[in-house]
């Protein structure tokens, strides 16, 4: 099985001091766990997880942002449908669709792929988002 999940506070850190109106989409977040990434950045989060009960509704409001960041999971599946740019953090060992290497998916050319390290690591592919913003 495959964890494709981000520490918070992690994420929050690498994300922080860039200007942005941050949107959380995560489906059946745990409790705190927005807070603890509205921390982190130091910034509001607001909180759209309820979208994910409703696909089109997903799909509406990923048509409509101007950035979407995320592990890989069915909002990139749908933020890649409606050929929006996006940035995906991989998890190792990544799935197929992915590809083993390199920052592109010839299946999500809009795509921009970070990818974690063997041994679970996510510093270098958050440092790597970071400098991409």
């Amino acid at each position: 099985s495959q964890l494709k999940e981000v520490d918070v506070e992690a994420l929050g850190t690498a994300l922080r001091g860039h200007r942005a109106t941050w949107l959380s989409v995560q489906r059946h977040p745990r409790t705190g766990e927005r807070e603890r990434l509205a921390a982190a950045l130091g910034a509001t989060v607001h909180d759209f997880s309820t979208c994910n009960e409703d696909l089109e509704e997903m799909l509406a409001l990923l048509s409509r942002v101007d950035g979407y960041l995320g592990v890989s999971n069915a909002n990139s599946h749908l933020r890649a449908g409606v050929a929006k740019p996006m940035h995906v953090l991989v998890a190792h060992p990544p799935e197929w669709r992915w590809g083993i290497e390199g920052e592109r998916s010839p299946w999500f050319p809009e795509a921009r792929v970070y990818r974690q390290e063997r041994d679970g690591d996510w510093s270098r592919a958050l440092a790597r988002l970071r400098a991409a913003l």
